[in-house]
């Protein structure tokens, strides 16, 4: 017995007959850098801070430094679910953007 089509039926053919969809699989940011804004270089956000995230962390460490030469506060960690979570406060800053990536990958200023 035939079944008479429906719009449903066509809607699923043309999607059988499309082309196969490619997935890329992204790298994820892994690590950020926070930065605190002046009072008088605000933005309009309810935060004194603005952070980016990055690749890696020789990205980061680039990043950082930029804004450290131009005044910034500056700390940078790893987002989740990166193991060992890594934070390096202000303090540890200058410290970290001189280690070597090998070290720089199992030292931390905490722990968390």
């Amino acid at each position: 017995m035939n079944r008479p089509s429906n719009c449903c039926d066509k809607h699923h053919d043309q999607h059988r007959q499309g082309p196969t969809a490619i997935v890329i699989r992204k790298i994820p940011n892994i690590w950020y850098v926070s930065i605190c804004v002046p009072h008088q270089e605000k933005t309009g956000y309810y935060y004194s801070r603005h952070s980016r995230t990055f690749a890696s962390e020789s990205e980061a460490k680039q990043f950082a430094a930029v804004k450290i030469a131009a005044g910034a506060e500056v700390t940078a960690g790893t987002l989740n679910p990166v193991v060992p979570k890594r934070i390096v406060c202000p303090s540890e800053i200058e410290k970290w953007l001189s280690e070597e990536p090998a070290k720089s990958a199992t030292g931390a200023c905490k722990r968390v």
